[in-house]
């Protein structure tokens, strides 16, 4: 499963790696739209990862703020 949304520059990032235990898909799609707005990121699912190319890495509180709920679990 992969979610792209990339403007027409191709992306010349650093990928950052999450593993994708607990991780929100929905809450990370709506952070990174919400991060860049014009799409410049691309965001990939593989292996129980998570590949993430954006303008800038994701901080550890906008990761924390992907994951479940523990209720929700």
């Amino acid at each position: 499963m992969a979610y792209y949304r990339s403007s027409t520059t191709k992306l010349e990032r650093p990928v950052q790696v999450l593993n994708d235990a607990y991780i929100d898909t929905k809450r990370l799609i709506e952070m990174m739209d919400g991060l860049f707005p014009s799409g410049d990121y691309k965001a990939r699912h593989k292996d129980n990862r998570w590949m993430i190319q954006a303008p800038r890495p994701l901080t550890d509180d906008e990761i924390e703020s992907i994951y479940q709920d523990s209720s929700s679990i």
